[in-house]
C-alpha cells in the first residue's frame, strides 16, 4: 500500500513466488537439453538442489529461487553437485543428528545457540584447506561469542555486588563502578584521574602499601583486607584482590581491583571482641 502497488499485482506476485518455490524444491526430472536452456532464465529443481547439499562449498551456491541470473551475476552459480544428483546428501552436517529431526526442533532451530562450525557464505571449490580453516574460524567465533556472553553475565553480577576499579600503571584511577561510588561517597568524576589515596583511611602504615605495591609490580596478585575512608569521613572495610593486567608488550598495563564491603562483619567482630573482654 505504501508503494502504491496494485492489489492484483501483489496477488500475482505471491502466486508466482509460491509456485516457483514449489517447483524449485520439487523432484521433477526435466529433459536435460531443455533443463540447461531453461536454467538460463529460471531456477530449475536440479539447479536449486545443489544449494541444499551437505558440503558448504555447494550449500553456499545457487541462492536464487526464481530468476537464475542473480547467481551468475554474483558468481555463486554452481552447475552440478560434485558427486552428482543421485549421490547428494541433503542438509547440514551439524543438523544430521536425530535430535534435530522433529517438528519442535525444526521450529527451535533458528534460535539454537549450540549449532556451530558452519562457514556461512564461504565458497572455494579449489582449496579444501582454506575451507577447513574457514569452518574452524566459524566454530571459534561461535565459542568466543558464547564465552563473551557468559563473561558479560558474570561481570554484571560482580558489578552489582562488588566495588570494582582499575588504575593505570601509575596508580591513577581509570575506571570505577557504581558500587565503588556508592560506598566511597565520591562521584566517578571525582575518582577518575586520582590515585587511591583519596580513600586512604590513614589506619594502615606506609609499609603496608609498600608491600602491596611491591607484590603487584612484580606481576603477582595481592589479596587482603583494607580499611578505607568515604567522602563523609566514615571508615569502611573491604576484602580486596588486586590483579595486574599485562599489555601486548607483556609489560603491566593496568591494575584491576575487586573489593567486597565487609564493614558489617568487622563491626560484628569488634563488638564480639569487646564483649569477650568485658
Amino acid at each position: 500500500m505504501a508503494l502504491g502497488a496494485p492489489v492484483l499485482a501483489v496477488i500475482l506476485f505471491e502466486i508466482t513466488l509460491n509456485f516457483m518455490a514449489m517447483f524449485t524444491h520439487s523432484n521433477i526430472r526435466l529433459n536435460k537439453k531443455f533443463e540447461r536452456v531453461l536454467r538460463w532464465f529460471l531456477v530449475t529443481p536440479d539447479m536449486h538442489r545443489v544449494h541444499h547439499f551437505i558440503i558448504e562449498n555447494e550449500t553456499n551456491s545457487n541462492f536464487s529461487f526464481n530468476i537464475s541470473v542473480w547467481d551468475r551475476l554474483f558468481r555463486t552459480y554452481h552447475a552440478e553437485p560434485n558427486d552428482g544428483h543421485l549421490n547428494m546428501r541433503i542438509g547440514l552436517e551439524q543438523l544430521r543428528d536425530q535430535q534435530w529431526q522433529t517438528f519442535s526442533r525444526l521450529i527451535y532451530m533458528p534460535f539454537a545457540m549450540d549449532i556451530k562450525g558452519y562457514a556461512i557464505n564461504y565458497r572455494d571449490t579449489k582449496n579444501a584447506e582454506e575451507l577447513a580453516l574457514a569452518r574452524e574460524i566459524a566454530y571459534q567465533s561461535n565459542e568466543k561469542a558464547k564465552l563473551t556472553s557468559e563473561l558479560a553475565g558474570y561481570m554484571k553480577a560482580i558489578d552489582q555486588h562488588a566495588l570494582v576499579s582499575a588504575t593505570d600503571s601509575h596508580g591513577l584511577t581509570i575506571k570505577a563502578n557504581d558500587k565503588f561510588c556508592e560506598v566511597s561517597g565520591y562521584t566517578r568524576k571525582e575518582l577518575l584521574g586520582h590515585d587511591h589515596n583519596i580513600v586512604n583511611s590513614g589506619l594502615h602504615p606506609a609499609s603496608f602499601f609498600s608491600r602491596l605495591w611491591k607484590t603487584i609490580n612484580s606481576g603477582k596478585s595481592w589479596q587482603g583486607e583494607i580499611c578505607n575512608k568515604s567522602k563523609n569521613g566514615q571508615l569502611y572495610w573491604v576484602d580486596s584482590i588486586i590483579v595486574p593486567i599485562h599489555g601486548v608488550d607483556e609489560k603491566i598495563d593496568r591494575y584491576v581491583s575487586v573489593r567486597l564491603d565487609i564493614s558489617e562483619r568487622k563491626r560484628g567482630e569488634k563488638a564480639l571482641k569487646k564483649h569477650i573482654i568485658n
